[in-house]
């Protein structure tokens, strides 16, 4: 097979911590992806549930670890620097990756080499995999449109808001020597700083039509248990990166907007 035929390796973070009722799914949903140069790599916290059980059921198809880390993000950046793979990306315990996914990667990823960080679109469920905010996801993927068509917009809308989904994001894995790992201070909007640092390094993302990814929002997750704190932590974000003052006010009414939607169920 000629090089420029040759399909990119994928290496897949998986932080958990107790959340064994959701682990399985998440697992399967890379394994059934069926794409034969994928590495999976699953940072369990230590987790008291029945999580080290189901990876013992999965240990000759994934490498994992089980044991205390210093949260979410120190639990991402060990899994990032053993990872191998030619393409990063990073799937919560509680999210699915939907069919076809890596193979849409890898092709894209194989076909426009100069691309380093792709982002797609995505759904949102619920506990029981439901469907929901749906009018939330269809505002946030105007946002993306109109970067899409307009990529020098990109710096404004994310000073405004997150409308980038980490299940659905991928990068290539160089661009770690480059700009570092993930920012252990951050406990809740890590992925948000880490996209205005690419940004800052290669530009916007290629952005695609395709639903890559179930993001689930349940009242054990970060989204739903500590959505204000989230949004608060992100407004610190867009501060440090001198986000104009005009801009950061239209922030925090949006901040204020969503979160009203949230707190009255609109979905």
């Amino acid at each position: 097979m000629a090089a420029e035929d040759m399909y990119p390796s994928i290496s897949i973070v998986m932080p958990n911590y107790n959340q064994g009722h959701f682990l399985e799914q998440a697992i399967v949903s890379l394994l059934r992806q069926n794409y034969p140069f994928l590495e999976i790599l699953v940072m369990d916290g230590g987790s008291t549930d029945a999580s080290v059980d189901i990876l013992q059921q999965y240990d000759e198809a994934i490498h994992w670890v089980s044991e205390p880390d210093n949260g979410q993000t120190d639990a991402l950046n060990k899994g990032f620097r053993q990872a191998s793979g030619d393409i990063i990306g990073f799937l919560n315990a509680d999210d699915i990756l939907l069919p076809g996914t890596l193979w849409g990667v890898a092709e894209l990823f194989r076909q426009y080499p100069e691309t380093i960080w792709v982002t797609g679109e995505y759904d949102v469920i619920d506990s029981h995999g439901q469907s929901r905010d749906q009018l939330v996801r269809l505002y946030k993927r105007a946002q993306r449109d109109v970067v899409q068509w307009f990529p020098r917009l990109f710096s404004f809308v994310l000073g405004v808001n997150n409308p980038y989904i980490q299940p659905s994001t991928f990068w290539r894995r160089e661009v770690h020597t480059e700009v570092g790992y993930l920012r252990e201070d951050l406990d809740l909007v890590m992925d948000y700083e880490w996209w205005w640092r690419l940004y800052q390094a290669y530009g916007a993302p290629k952005i695609v039509p395709f639903v890559w990814s179930l993001f689930r929002v349940h009242e054990d997750s970060k989204g739903g248990q500590f959505f204000g704190q989230r949004l608060a932590e992100q407004w610190r974000v867009a501060q440090e990166y001198q986000v104009p003052r005009w801009q950061l006010m239209l922030h925090r009414f949006h901040n204020q907007v969503v979160t009203w939607m949230y707190s009255r169920g609109i979905s």
